[in-house]
């Protein structure tokens, strides 16, 4: 299972170290993605570390262009503000997309150190 236990976190995360890349198939009459992201306690040691970029994606069709519906920036070393649990949400119209795209990457730097980042509580209405 990709759901693990993490030190200090009280809830299930996906773990998703920079870079990784995982896909939800979506309904028909899906019009909202919400979900949780974050980076793992002791992320925010990493001062050599330049973050991770989350980012959901929509697929039209399998293979074709993706369009960006989220992307945010973590980088808890060097800003607090990014320590701990996030949320976020992305409307489209039903029938928009067949697949969400959720990826994690490097910061802009292209540093993987500590990008001990995760998805959690994704939910698609």
């Amino acid at each position: 299972s990709a759901f693990r236990r993490a030190l200090l976190v009280e809830f299930h995360v996906l773990y998703a170290h920079a870079p990784t890349t995982l896909s939800l198939n979506v309904a028909q009459h899906t019009t909202e993605v919400s979900f949780g992201f974050g980076m793992l306690p002791g992320s925010e040691q990493g001062l050599a570390g330049d973050g991770v970029v989350f980012r959901i994606l929509g697929e039209k069709n399998v293979g074709e262009r993706v369009e960006v519906l989220f992307e945010k920036h973590l980088d808890p070393a060097h800003k607090s503000s990014d320590i701990g649990y996030h949320t976020g949400k992305a409307s489209f119209t039903p029938g928009q997309y067949k697949r969400l795209i959720f990826e994690t990457n490097n910061g802009p730097v292209g540093n993987t150190s500590y990008d001990q980042s995760y998805w959690s509580d994704v939910v698609l209405q």
